[in-house]
Order: C-alpha cells, then sequence, then structure tokens
C-alpha cells in the first residue's frame, strides 16, 4: 500500500500554521500587557519611548506587586486578643443597644423602603435577612424586594452597608460596636435588630484578607 505524500506535506502545513497562529495570538496578549502596564504606570518607560522596554517592563511588574500589597486592608491588632474591649456594643442588653442606636444617625442601607429593624414572622417559609455589604453586593439587595415582589412577597430586610472595605465584615463589627477605629462611636443598627427582634438568616459581603474571627463575632452574637 503505497502512502500519499501530500498528507505529511499537509499535516506539516496545518503544524506551521496552527504555531503561527499561536505565536501571533502569544504576541498580542503581550503586547496589550505591555499597553495594559504602561498605561498603569507609565513611569516605567523612564526613556519616554511609549512603550516599555524588558527592563522596564519587570519594573513596571514590580510597582504593581507594591501597589497590590499596600492594598491589603491592616486590621487593628485588638483582633488578636480573645475578647473585645469591655465597652463593645454586643456585650450590652438589647434595651441598651436599641437605645445607642436610636440615639445616633440611621445605617446606610440599599434596600430604602424594604429595610426595617422588624418583622413579623412571615408565611410560607420566608426569610427575615440582616445584612453587611459593599458595592458588590449592592446590585443585589437593591434588586432582591424587586424580584420578590414580582414573586408576590415582599422580603425581609434590614442592612447595614457600605462601600468597599466601608461594607466589609471586620469594618462593620467596628463600626457597629465603637470600637478600635470607632472608638466610643458606635453605630449599632444591626445589632440592635438582631438582638430585639426574630431573624432567619445574615448575609455578609466578602472583601480582602477576611479572617474567620470577622464572621463568628457576627454568628456567635446571632446565636446569643
Amino acid at each position: 500500500m503505497k502512502t500519499n505524500p501530500l498528507v505529511p506535506l499537509f499535516a506539516s502545513l496545518a503544524i506551521m500554521a496552527i504555531a503561527s497562529i499561536g505565536n501571533a495570538q502569544a504576541q498580542q496578549r503581550s503586547e496589550a500587557r505591555m499597553a495594559q502596564m504602561l498605561n498603569r504606570f507609565p513611569e516605567a518607560d523612564t526613556n519616554g519611548d511609549g512603550k516599555l522596554s524588558p527592563k522596564e517592563f519587570q519594573a513596571a511588574s514590580q510597582m504593581a506587586q507594591a501597589a497590590a500589597a499596600r492594598a491589603i486592608p491592616k486590621f487593628d491588632p485588638g483582633w488578636e486578643e480573645d475578647e473585645f474591649p469591655p465597652h463593645a456594643v454586643s456585650l450590652k442588653s438589647p434595651e441598651e443597644i436599641m437605645a445607642i442606636y436610636k440615639s445616633g444617625k440611621p445605617g446606610r442601607t440599599y434596600a430604602e423602603a424594604a429595610d426595617a429593624m422588624s418583622f413579623p414572622k412571615p408565611a410560607d417559609g420566608i426569610l427575615r435577612i440582616v445584612g453587611t455589604g459593599h458595592s458588590f453586593t449592592a446590585p443585589g439587595y437593591r434588586t432582591l424586594p424587586s424580584i420578590t415582589r414580582a414573586a408576590g412577597f415582599e422580603q425581609p430586610l434590614s442592612l447595614h452597608n457600605g462601600g468597599g472595605r466601608t461594607g466589609s465584615v471586620s469594618y462593620k463589627w467596628e463600626q457597629e460596636n465603637g470600637i478600635f477605629q470607632f472608638d466610643g462611636k458606635p453605630l449599632p443598627k444591626l445589632l440592635a435588630a438582631i438582638s430585639n427582634a426574630e431573624w432567619e438568616a445574615m448575609i455578609w459581603g466578602p472583601y480582602t484578607a477576611d479572617r474567620p474571627k470577622f464572621y463568628t463575632s457576627w454568628i456567635d452574637f446571632c446565636e446569643k
């Protein structure tokens, strides 16, 4: 049986074509990455020619790593302690917590009219929800009431939100308790709602460098 000499030739040409396409795509990705780094760190272009040499790209990469390290939030050393400060609002009675909240400003919410400090027990297994969150959770919190309304019921929510880190689990715990960076300035919206009413669920917005204790602090308070 004779082998068609054109088959190996076509196979070789196909392999070469695939390799050529792969190399072109890799070059495009590399050029796009270079342009992205130049746009982000123009100071890395030391000779001002509008493009990054390998050495300049390395310098830009180091700048990116340094920026990422600075973006990791630093937490108060008090989180390393076994107990929170004795004046933490979460250690007070439900009546005291509610009085503190009513004496100050309201907590920020993304739910607007659907937000309240308590709700009667709903029928049909509807969950009463308390929650923290930031800009990534905002679209969900804002649209959830409309979605549930379309499904035929009002979603009970009590939220204390922020933007970016100000909506993170640890930030809201410190703010509500009046501890660490909020020492003496508590804003216990959720602590008041949780301790003075019944709820079925709590939701948070995860954030960079979160620790288990940030969540267990809320969980322990809810269970208490």
